[in-house]
C-alpha cells in the first residue's frame, strides 16, 4: 500500500534516486531529473495533492540542486551522495548526459530548512566540473578513508602471491 506520492513540479522524467540519512531518524529522498535537477523530498512530511480525488498524500519537496534556476540544464543521469564524517557537508557527484561530471557541496541543514519553511529552494553550491567529452549514463563515487599504503619494494608487492604466479621465467 503506497504511503505517499512523489510528483516533481514542473513535471519531468526521473533518472536515479538515493536515500540520504538526515539524522534523528529522518530520511530525505534525492531524485535526479531530466531537466538537470536533484530534488530532495522529506519522506516524513506530506502536503495536499493537486488532484481532489487523490487518496494518497504527496511527499513534500524541500529543496533542489541545479536546474534552470542555477544555470544547469543537462539531464542528470546518475549521482552519488558522499559524506566524509557525520556532520560534515554532503558532497554530491553528478553525471550528466552532456558529458559533465560536477561536484556540489550542500549542508543537510540547508535541505532541512526547506522542510520547515514549506518551500522548494535552491540548495548547494557547485564546486567543480570536469567535461569528459562523452555521454555519461552512470557513475560510482565513494569516500576513500585513511592513507594509501605504499609498498617499499617489489618483495612486499609479491607477498602472498604463489611463486609460479609471480614468475617471469621463460621456462613456463
Amino acid at each position: 500500500m503506497p504511503k505517499a506520492i512523489i510528483r516533481p513540479s514542473p513535471p519531468t522524467k526521473l533518472h536515479q534516486m538515493r536515500i540520504v540519512p538526515a539524522g534523528e531518524g529522518r530520511s530525505i529522498l534525492a531524485l535526479s531529473t531530466e531537466d538537470g535537477r536533484i530534488i530532495f523530498y522529506d519522506l516524513k512530511t506530506t502536503v495536499e495533492g493537486d488532484k481532489e480525488d487523490e487518496e494518497v498524500p504527496q511527499c513534500a519537496a524541500v529543496g533542489q540542486l541545479g536546474g534552470n534556476q542555477a544555470g544547469f540544464t543537462g539531464r542528470i543521469k546518475d549521482f552519488e551522495v558522499l559524506q566524509h564524517k557525520a556532520g560534515a557537508p554532503l558532497i554530491l557527484v553528478t553525471g550528466s548526459s552532456d558529458g559533465a561530471v560536477r561536484l556540489w557541496k550542500c549542508n543537510m541543514s540547508e535541505i532541512l530548512e526547506g522542510a520547515v519553511e514549506g518551500e522548494v529552494r535552491q540548495v548547494g553550491t557547485p564546486i567543480g566540473t570536469h567535461e569528459t567529452g562523452h555521454r555519461i549514463t552512470c557513475l560510482v563515487a565513494f569516500v576513500m578513508d585513511g592513507p594509501a599504503e605504499a609498498a617499499d619494494d617489489e618483495d612486499e608487492l609479491a607477498q602472498g602471491v604463489p611463486e609460479e604466479a609471480g614468475s617471469d621465467s621463460e621456462d613456463e
